[in-house]
């Protein structure tokens, strides 16, 4: 189990993050959310501890600004059931959602597709339509028919089956495909 450091200035900061080879990404949002919270730049933050990307600043620094210390600590005492994806996820909930949804995920083990859905406001899970929708269809072809969709990327695939060569065949030829018959 690993601790927020303690920190009174940016420089123990900056010093405490160079010192350190294995900090987990909770102790880098805390140490990088502490300097910008003592008034430096994303650019000054980089500069001092060496990181070249800049979006990993940004991602550390929101978390690090945005997380109370309770959540800070959680996270960093569980450092691989909580990744940053699922930080980034929960970030732009109220906090007494938050700190559930953090707790919720070292029992649940939720995925931050699925955070990432609670976010926006749509419980994950199957969509009802989508399910009624492929049942009306089976009915209506007259075989079976899945539907997989995933709500974050608003995509997904259709599955139809078939019963032997000759099924393919006519369902090919209904979906407007002409199969040679000399291959």
């Amino acid at each position: 189990m690993s601790n927020l450091p303690f920190v009174t200035d940016w420089k123990e900061a900056v010093s405490y993050f160079h010192k350190s080879d294995d900090l987990n990404d909770a102790q880098k949002s805390y140490i990088i959310g502490f300097l910008a919270k003592e008034g430096k730049s994303n650019a000054e933050i980089r500069q001092l501890l060496g990181i070249q990307k800049v979006y990993t600043v940004t991602h550390y620094k929101r978390a690090g600004t945005l997380l109370s210390e309770e959540e800070l600590q959680l996270w960093s005492r569980n450092p691989i059931r909580i990744t940053l994806g699922h930080i980034r996820a929960v970030t732009s909930l109220p906090r007494v959602k938050r700190e559930a949804l953090l707790r919720g995920i070292l029992t649940s083990r939720k995925s931050v597709q699925e955070l990432v859905l609670i976010a926006k406001g749509k419980e994950p899970g199957l969509d009802v339509d989508i399910k009624r929708f492929a049942i009306e269809m089976g009915e209506s072809i007259g075989r079976n028919v899945s539907i997989s969709f995933d709500k974050v990327k608003g995509r997904g695939s259709l599955t139809l089956d078939f019963y032997s060569l000759d099924d393919l065949d006519d369902l090919s030829s209904k979906l407007g495909y002409a199969a040679q018959k000399d291959f």
